[in-house]
């Protein structure tokens, strides 16, 4: 943002181990200071997982950025954001299909009920899943603002 002098990011990154002995993966958005780089805000997480993303300037002077997540949230997400702490905002624009364990017990070791609403004759489904696949792309540039909103680009799988 040439006028505010700021530069708005969506960064995603590995982090370090964490206690689970694992290192997660995720897209942060911050903003910086055009002349110095210091770092303004950090927003914090955007999307877990983050699986490619986009960002543009609004006509208001926030950022508006869109990533694929496949956790915290799962979808493609929109975050509203500019230089003030706690203006992040986000929306989830497109929920992605997950497939369900098909054992009780998750890769984490806890037990989850038999999902009696999607299991067939053939297979038992339960009220977990570990799915990473999005199944989904997000269109670069796959934000453009109109006149009364926004309008969103991606390729899904059908249902």
């Amino acid at each position: 943002n040439v006028q505010a002098g700021t530069i708005g990011v969506v960064m995603a990154r590995t982090m370090t181990q964490g206690g689970d002995g694992l290192n997660h993966q995720g897209a942060i958005a911050y903003v910086l200071d055009a002349s110095s780089l210091d770092l303004i805000v950090n927003h914090g997480q955007t999307s877990g997982h983050s699986f490619g993303n986009t960002l543009l300037l609004t006509s208001d002077g926030n950022f508006l950025s869109m990533d694929m997540g496949d956790n915290y949230p799962r979808g493609i997400n929109l975050q509203r954001f500019g230089r003030q702490s706690g203006s992040k905002r986000g929306y989830v624009v497109y929920n992605i299909k997950t497939k369900h364990g098909t054992s009780p017990t998750s890769p984490a070791g806890a037990t989850y009920p038999v999902y009696s609403e999607i299991s067939t004759g053939s297979t038992t489904y339960y009220k977990w899943s570990n799915d990473n696949y999005v199944y989904t792309e997000i269109g670069h540039q796959g934000l453009v603002e109109v006149s009364d909103g926004i309008l969103v680009f991606f390729a899904g799988e059908r249902p």
